[in-house]
């Protein structure tokens, strides 16, 4: 049997992956890895019947300046794993790769450093063709940017027309969901989604954004929610990890729906990144085995999926689909107040707390058949806070149940801190991570012993907001804690 085999192109800004794979409906799962800097990353992964035989993947958020090579791993039916590799590649800017004299850090270093500026570009639809005209984008007045989890994130960039340089034309054709905009940090992709509103004024123009996740809540579901059975079917429907289950319902409506013309037409799909936990769990909604389809759209049908506790987040152009942050997920960095300029809240939030959690099944015009669990616990100093989570589906059972009560009180006993940088305040440039680790999802540590309550445990970063203008850059993060679950009995 031929070998399999991965080539790597450099574009502006991006790497064209294509990977050939001779008999790949005998592949049962596979996955591209970037190695960059000491750090490795999962681009792209698939089961069974996801690869073509040619496939092409496009990375839009590599490092610049920086080696990287891209590892291809397959599995095959009889369990032998096949390995190749593409590169090493590096992406020059147009600013070159030479270090700034003032303000930031040198590359490679371990600190969120300080950008000597902010640049942007217009992309058709999907990411990676740049427009002519308007590919670069060099002179913003303002940017935002933000990153959030389980939501849709916004990016603005505003722009002196007399900074338009001649491409003022190119610019009026810009098309709300036809274009997209990419935002770069000294070089360095940050941000990309569908332009969702341009506004032109007499001297400057502004384009807001949304991230990817966008497309979810512009994507009515046309198949049966059913994922019960243990051996899928045509569709790849089966129960599973939460994060399978998502991904199979997005690449369902979005790639083999005869209504998504052409197939991915948002190029989404080769940019989903999965970390499948080893829980598998059953989901349906109400009616769907007699073949109803439950009309409503794909980033609600996640929303309820949250209930199991699969997250989502937006970087760049990768969608990234995990659980929730426990004591036992690895920190990518370790902060104290003292990496951050200005106030910081520590916020002690009652309404979050919960003792007890219960799971039901019943509907609210039928409670008959329905079934309910709890778990948690009694007799604490706190009293009784109860949380209730209603749970899809008729063939639920109490395994189910239990498992969406526990993700119902994770991280809510004892009463949770959380801790936001408000406005006014930022990270320091010095603080020990890197712009690329501020992924929300991710566990970061906080020490401090300078305020009445003292902290020292890890937290799930949510929240990530990041500006720049002539003043520089500001990054405020918001941080809640884990999604551990302290429980002593259940019913």
């Amino acid at each position: 049997m031929p070998e399999i085999r991965l080539d790597a192109e450099v574009g502006p800004g991006y790497v064209t992956l294509t990977a050939l794979t001779p008999s790949s409906p005998s592949v049962i799962s596979w996955s591209i890895t970037r190695h960059a800097g000491g750090v490795d990353v999962v681009l792209f992964s698939g089961v069974q019947g996801s690869l073509t035989g040619e496939d092409v993947f496009t990375d839009t958020a590599l490092p610049s300046c920086t080696d990287v090579v891209y590892e291809y791993v397959i599995t095959r039916t009889d369990s032998l794993t096949e390995e190749t590799t593409a590169g090493p590649v590096q992406y020059m800017p147009p600013e070159g790769c030479n270090p700034p004299t003032t303000g930031a850090v040198a590359g490679g270093s371990r600190e969120l450093g300080c950008p000597e500026r902010y640049t942007a570009a217009i992309h058709w639809r999907g990411g990676a063709r740049p427009v002519p005209g308007i590919a670069a984008l060099d002179r913003l007045t303002t940017c935002t940017w933000s990153r959030t989890l389980r939501d849709t994130s916004d990016a603005q960039i505003v722009v002196s027309k007399a900074d338009l340089q001649g491409c003022c034309d190119a610019l009026g054709l810009v098309e709300p969901w036809v274009h997209e905009l990419t935002i770069y940090r000294d070089g360095d992709l940050v941000w990309q989604g569908p332009i969702s509103k341009i506004t032109e004024r007499r001297g400057a123009v502004t384009i807001d954004a949304q991230d990817v996740a966008a497309w979810l809540d512009r994507l009515v579901n046309t198949w049966r929610i059913r994922y019960v059975d243990a051996q899928p079917d045509a569709a790849g429907r089966k129960r599973a990890p939460v994060t399978y289950i998502a991904w199979n319902i997005l690449r369902l409506n979005m790639v083999e729906s005869s209504l998504s013309t052409p197939p991915d037409y948002a190029g989404l799909m080769d940019c989903v990144v999965r970390r499948d936990p080893s829980q598998v769990v059953k989901f349906e909604k109400d009616g769907t085995h007699n073949k109803a389809i439950w009309t409503a759209y794909v980033g609600d049908i996640w929303r309820e999926l949250a209930k199991r506790g699969l997250t989502w987040t937006a970087v760049g152009r990768s969608l990234l689909l995990r659980m929730s942050p426990t004591s036992s997920t690895r920190a990518v960095a370790r902060l104290t107040l003292d990496d951050v300029l200005g106030d910081v809240e520590l916020i002690k939030d009652g309404s979050a707390a919960a003792t007890y959690a219960f799971a039901t099944s019943q509907q609210d015009q039928d409670i008959e058949d329905g079934l309910t669990v709890g778990t948690g616990r009694t007799g604490t100093a706190y009293g009784r806070l109860d949380t209730l989570v209603k749970v899809q589906g008729q063939d639920t059972d109490a395994a189910d149940l239990r498992q969406a009560a526990r993700q119902a009180l994770a991280g809510r006993y004892p009463a949770p801190i959380a801790i936001s940088v408000p406005d006014g305040s930022q990270l320091s440039p010095r603080a020990p991570i890197r712009i690329e680790e501020l992924v929300p999802g991710e566990r970061i540590d906080v020490v401090t012993d300078t305020y009445c309550t003292p902290v020292a445990q890890g937290f799930a970063l949510t929240d990530v907001e990041g500006s720049w203008s002539e003043g520089g850059e500001k990054i405020a993060i918001t941080l809640v804690p884990l999604a551990d679950i302290d429980e002593e009995v259940g019913q």
